[in-house]
């Protein structure tokens, strides 16, 4: 018997995993997705403020220097992060003097 059990991990890595219980294996296949900036949007507005920070703060240590060996950040956590701010405007305005 072989189950599929598909798994998502933090954003855009897809993880399938298939689990044969005849030999006790577990055989992973890891693929990217093309990133969808207005999947993205629409999956942020969907979390709370609390879950949009962490989102953010996710989003900006992907992009830090440490992160990256001092090479530029990747360009979906740089959208990302983008798209964090954006959203984070757009629910909290700044209020006029």
């Amino acid at each position: 018997m072989v189950c599929y059990a598909p798994v998502a991990l933090r954003g855009h890595l897809r993880v399938n995993s298939v689990i044969s219980s005849e030999a006790n294996q577990i055989t992973v296949a890891v693929g990217f997705d093309k990133f969808d900036e207005d999947k993205e949007r629409e999956k942020l507005r969907k979390l709370s403020d609390a879950e949009l920070i962490r989102e953010g703060k996710a989003a900006r240590y992907m992009c830090s220097p440490a992160t990256n060996f001092g090479k530029p950040p990747r360009d979906v956590y740089v959208i990302a992060l983008r798209l964090c701010k954006e959203e984070w405007r757009r629910r909290h305005p700044k209020e006029s003097a």
